[in-house]
């Protein structure tokens, strides 16, 4: 009777699953790098879009709120900086609010928000006035 014979298999000419595992990790953190910027950078644009929408929200309802006040006779202080301007015609009010833009508490130049408003002339068709 014959004996059989062994046969063993070299692993040389493999790469480890350890050398495979580290090489991944090294890529996956070298990615994460690359792309995290432009995450943050992302997230910051969507919040400037988002704090100038709602300021343009502010602007359009500080119109309103001076032409509504125009129209009884009263005065109107705005609650954040805004320009208002006020004219007259034969029944009606017309309010202009104008309002720079302020992202993250700094003014950007030549960005300008503009709302108006117009409303019907209370005190010009002789509804009692409010002190």
């Amino acid at each position: 009777m014959t004996t059989p014979q062994r046969i063993t298999l070299s692993n040389k000419n493999r790469p480890s699953i350890d050398a495979t595992t580290n090489s991944e990790q090294g890529s996956a953190t070298v990615e994460f790098a690359i792309i995290l910027p432009a995450i943050v950078a992302l997230l910051a644009l969507l919040l400037s879009i988002a704090s100038a929408a709602h300021q343009h929200v502010a602007v359009i309802a500080e119109a309103q709120q001076a032409a509504r006040a125009a129209s009884i006779g009263t005065t109107y202080t705005p609650a954040t900086i805004t320009a208002i301007t006020t004219t007259r015609t034969p029944g009606w009010v017309h309010t202009q609010a104008t309002r720079r833009v302020k992202i993250i508490g700094v003014t950007l130049p030549g960005f300008t928000l503009k709302a108006s408003a117009t409303a019907l002339d209370e005190e010009g068709l002789g509804a009692p006035t409010r002190p």
